[in-house]
């Protein structure tokens, strides 16, 4: 979502029940809830008296967009990107769940006007929601985007409101807005609770917060920068106790880490002094054979790139610094290939097996990164192992070895280098427990709703304690770090 629409959209109705009648779309009655649109005069009415900016939008195409929803383009002609708008409405319900307004940028270099934001914010959801909007309350953190990251310079303001029910939040009932500096509208994204509020545990018998800072610790995450030393305690992704049991609520956006182990390196690193050397590299660790094609050896800051072509493709690479090799890399073939010959679990013990027979003896412990994802293991597998440090992973020294489970084949080693001289001693870096209770002293515990839209599991509904995932804590101190 980015940017969105107005009277058109009594054409765009039209045209939809021409192909579909949604179930609102042949209603008489008024909604009590006027986000939803249960007639096409009501589409009309909501879109005007929300979202100004489109009535020179006057081309419409109603599109299918995914199961269940619809889309709606707007824009002046056929093929003019700008100004356009997308509005995507649920098909049976009626409601807006986004729109997006194409438009030239307007941008900002002064720092965001988060109070402005709030106010246009609001008075948007006053119009399209009446008196309902008085249940959604601003999230306190309010960012900007489409800038370089670097200055104060911006060309929109992200912005949430997030629906609150007895003081405690509904962490998946929410808008996201996005506003220009001018005040402008120019996308909104609807998040839908998918349980309703009688299925909302209510907060009758609530744990400990000791209970809860137990669980917390459990689950607060190290990591160590080897460029200068330092330790900091964070949590990868919003961390959620269930109010009731005390128990960690997984999410989908949970990231899973092995224990340390050692790393049984076999103390020769990969040593590459010329095109030769880098070519029996490729032979001897990827099975590779450069015979017939073309090499191009090209600097690359502090680095030396040998690159091997087949006509103009590139086909193999070995990166170098100081002659010692940093990656070793192959087209793959066979990356289409859709049967897998090894499981996600025989490629993982591959991936380290391959990868320690080319780390020095000063990789002392390795970590794994979970291989699993939302959309299950792939044919290629990019693992992702961390040298870690006392059984603390060592955030900027991770190697990614690619795993071909159709041929059961390395394709790729990266990351290969030194390790680092500042790594700090065991007995200087605070327990998990004492930088929980640290942390905690930073932001306090909120106690929220969540659904099946955060667990990823359905019928979910949990009445969860959580804290500012951004908050972290230097592991050596104790003390706060920022950002």
């Amino acid at each position: 979502m980015k940017k969105s629409t107005n009277k058109t959209v009594l054409s765009l109705m039209a045209a939809l029940m021409l192909s579909s009648t949604p179930v609102w779309a042949s209603a008489k009655t008024i909604s009590e809830e006027p986000e939803k649109i249960q007639t096409i005069q009501e589409l009309d009415q909501v879109v005007k008296k929300s979202i100004k900016q489109l009535t020179e939008l006057t081309r419409i195409e109603v599109l299918p967009y995914s199961e269940g929803k619809t889309r709606v383009v707007l824009s002046k002609e056929k093929g003019m990107k700008f100004p356009s708008a997308d509005i995507i409405i649920d098909s049976k319900s009626g409601v807006i769940q986004e729109f997006d307004i194409r438009k030239k940028d307007i941008y900002s270099d002064e720092p965001a006007n988060k109070e402005m934001a709030k106010e246009k914010g609001e008075a948007f959801l006053k119009k399209l929601l009446g008196d309902r909007a008085d249940q959604y309350k601003v999230k306190e953190k309010i960012g900007t985007g489409g800038g370089d990251g670097t200055t104060d310079r911006h060309a929109w303001i992200n912005i949430s409101f997030n629906r609150v029910i007895d003081d405690i939040e509904l962490k998946d009932d929410q808008y996201y807005l996005q506003i220009n500096p001018n005040g402008d509208i120019i996308g909104m994204e609807k998040r839908n609770a998918t349980s309703s509020d009688e299925e909302l545990p209510k907060p009758e018998k609530l744990i400990s917060k000791k209970q809860v800072e137990e669980t917390l610790s459990k689950m607060i995450f190290s990591y160590i920068s080897a460029d200068d030393g330092r330790v900091v305690y964070l949590f990868n992704s919003t961390p959620y106790v269930n109010a009731e049991t005390g128990e960690k609520i997984g999410t989908f956006q949970d990231t899973f880490y092995s224990d340390a182990y050692p790393a049984n390196a076999s103390g020769k690193k990969l040593v590459a002094h010329t095109p030769d050397e880098a070519a029996e590299i490729l032979q001897s660790v990827l099975g590779f054979d450069v015979k017939g094609l073309t090499l191009a050896e090209e600097p690359d800051k502090d680095t030396l790139v040998y690159t091997w072509y087949k006509k103009d493709e590139a086909v193999a690479m070995v990166k170098t610094k100081d002659d010692q090799v940093l990656s070793v890399v192959i087209d793959d073939e066979n990356k289409d290939d859709e049967k897998a010959a090894i499981s996600p679990e025989k490629g993982q013990e591959l991936a380290v097996k391959t990868l320690q027979k080319y780390l020095g003896d000063d990789v002392k412990e390795l970590i794994n990164k979970s291989w699993k994802t939302n959309k299950g293991p792939g044919i290629v597998i990019h693992y992702k192992i961390h040298q870690a440090h006392e059984g603390i992973l060592v955030s900027d020294r991770t190697y990614s070895v690619t795993v071909n489970r159709a041929t059961g084949k390395v394709t790729a080693i990266r990351g290969l280098g030194t390790t680092s001289d500042k790594l700090p001693d065991k007995d200087s870096i605070i327990d998990p427990e004492t930088a929980t209770k640290a942390l905690l002293k930073e932001t306090p515990l909120t106690l929220v709703y969540i659904t099946e839209k955060t667990t990823g599991n359905e019928g979910d509904a949990y009445l969860a304690y959580t804290v500012d995932r951004d908050v972290r804590i230097n592991g050596i101190t104790g003390e706060r770090e920022e950002e």
